[in-house]
């Protein structure tokens, strides 16, 4: 099962392009290091539109380098559920491959991107589809910020995960955004309550 998983994914990235028109989206959190300069977490998220309407096309691919190099790549389709004051809802169910399992992803994101303040929440299952694999939550990101004048705006970062039978991993802390024509380059420092230290990421978020 695991290799027809891995042929579904290569493929839909392939038609990914094509189909998507304006309003496609690159969040490339491609770069977060602990202090002693290891890198820890990279995650690339794309998401484009299918033929202008509420449905798009969701990908993407998330790294671990302190893990024995851990990888794992997803596929999904999302889904815009609707709107509740200025907070767009959308919902999307993917398809990943990891070292230990595949895993079905059912995901929650709630977006106010409108005003001086702003913020997102994505919040992600892990449903193992085989035997090896665990059940997993993934809150990444929480954040909130505030546009403080021209291009730069400042808030607070979270990331949250916790395995099945395991406690919770914390990363929270101040972030700042200076937006641009193409989107926007974001810089966070947080602190990690397990292990104790403090973590920098550089994040780069495309709209086109």
């Amino acid at each position: 099962m695991r290799s027809w998983i891995r042929i579904l994914l290569v493929l839909g990235l392939i038609v990914a392009r094509p189909l998507g028109a304006q309003e496609n989206v690159l969040d490339l959190r491609f770069l977060e290091v602990d202090e002693d300069g290891d890198r820890t977490y990279h995650n690339l998220v794309y998401s484009g539109p299918l033929g202008g309407g509420r449905w798009s096309l969701e990908a993407f691919a998330l790294f671990l380098p302190q893990l024995d190099d851990y990888e794992e790549f997803g596929l999904g389709l999302g889904y815009r559920a609707g709107q509740v004051g200025e907070v767009s809802i959308s919902v999307s169910a993917f398809l990943a491959t990891a070292p230990d399992d595949d895993y079905f992803q059912p995901a929650l994101l709630a977006l106010d991107v409108d005003g001086k303040l702003t913020g997102s929440f994505f919040l992600l299952h892990y449903a193992p589809l085989g035997d090896e694999g665990i059940h997993q939550w993934l809150i990444d990101p929480a954040e909130i910020q505030y546009n403080v004048g021209g291009p730069v705006s400042v808030g607070l970062s979270g990331y949250f995960y916790r395995p099945q039978g395991g406690s919770w991993l914390r990363k929270i802390g101040p972030k700042l955004s200076l937006a641009d024509k193409l989107g926007a380059t974001e810089l966070a420092l947080r602190e990690v309550n397990q292990g104790g230290g403090l973590e920098i990421q550089l994040r780069r978020i495309l709209l086109f």
